[in-house]
């Protein structure tokens, strides 16, 4: 059996499809395995195998079995290379970019890398999502799975929104509020912007700050009707959010020393505390700032409930309105004696009398 090995391009740059410049003709025994093996000249890569027309095998080394007369073909590119980049570069840890399955840039250390492939070799190229939000290729494409074909030296860009919530202390970067917090130290302070968070179970640590970045209301937490809400630990602060749809108390205060200010806090619905909860352990706590509206107490508390044996919070300059309790206390529960003044309590309903205010004092209102 007769078979003809060539090669293309090894002696000259040919993109064009012209005749290869190597060509050998050899004669076998049918049944013949030949074992072949594509050494590409300097500035060269292999591509594939094509027998008798028909692409075969990307693999540099093949067995071939020799059944008829064939004409085996080694094709092989001019070594390009391929600049991959993250869009922003400034280190966010937006996204990272895979390349035929292997991760190559992983946003964070690595930002931007260099690979060389030869000349027509089709790649698949991967965004995946970290701390931001694919957008779109360079190309022009919006889908993160980029298959691309060789055809010269070329920078392939993966662009990124900016990832919304941000650890200042660390300067690192998040998709979820969940993750930064879980994720901060005590001092450090997670900023988040405008937009709306559809989160639930969020735990402040101990002496951690959560703000706002954009100012009151601009950053919406909101529990789309599930639980739990927002629990802060000793020391923590929550600071210039709505927070809103909890099936619990929206801000459930379990530390010491913690501070919730301007705040809006709406439409959420939990068994003391729809709005707000202090807990008896939660002594010396701050409440100041917020607007409590709308929210709903099948037990005590419509928008507020501290607890018996607190000691030492203060509640101050809050407007609480149209907030409802089934039992006592509307706007406003308090079972124990604490510093309470220069608030706005109105339009509240309670079930069983107290509907803007009960306290363990004796007021009821």
């Amino acid at each position: 059996m007769e078979v003809s090995v060539t090669s293309r391009p090894l002696t000259y740059n040919d993109f064009e499809g012209s005749t290869t410049t190597s060509s050998e003709n050899h004669q076998y025994v049918q049944g013949t395995v030949l074992n072949l093996k594509a050494t590409p000249s300097t500035n060269y890569g292999f591509l594939k195998w094509v027998v008798d027309g028909v692409d075969c095998s990307s693999d540099g080394s093949v067995a071939l079995t020799v059944s008829q007369n064939t004409t085996i073909q080694a094709v092989f590119g001019f070594i390009r290379e391929i600049t991959f980049k993250l869009n922003p570069d400034d280190g966010t840890n937006v996204g990272s970019i895979f390349v035929n399955g292997v991760e190559i840039l992983d946003g964070k250390t690595k930002i931007q890398t260099v690979q060389y492939y030869p000349e027509g070799k089709n790649i698949t190229v991967e965004a995946r999502n970290l701390a931001g939000n694919f957008q779109s290729w360079n190309t022009g494409s919006s889908n993160p799975h980029l298959s691309y074909e060789v055809t010269g030296n070329a920078t392939i860009i993966a662009n990124f929104t900016t990832p919304p919530i941000k650890n200042i202390t660390q300067a690192t970067y998040f998709r979820t509020i969940r993750d930064a917090t879980f994720s901060a130290q005590a001092g450090e302070t997670v900023e988040v912007n405008s937009g709306v968070y559809y989160e639930s179970g969020i735990t402040i640590p101990e002496g951690v700050t959560l703000k706002s970045t954009d100012g009151r209301g601009a950053a919406i937490i909101d529990g789309n009707s599930t639980s739990p809400g927002i629990t802060l630990q000793n020391g923590a602060i929550i600071e210039g959010f709505t927070i809103q749809n909890s099936s619990s108390s929206a801000v459930y205060v379990a530390g010491e020393n913690c501070t919730v200010r301007n705040n809006n806090i709406l439409n959420n619905e939990a068994e003391n505390g729809g709005g707000i909860h202090v807990s008896s352990k939660a002594n010396s706590c701050k409440i100041y700032g917020n607007t409590i509206e709308n929210n709903q107490a099948s037990d005590n508390g419509g928008g507020i409930y501290v607890s018996a044996f607190n000691s030492g919070t203060s509640i101050y300059e809050n407007t609480i309105q149209y907030n409802h309790a089934n039992n006592t206390g509307g706007g406003i529960y308090i079972d124990t004696n604490i510093s309470y003044y220069s608030n706005i309590v109105y339009k509240n309903t309670a079930g069983s009398g107290c509907s803007e205010i009960y306290t363990a004092g004796g007021l009821c209102e």
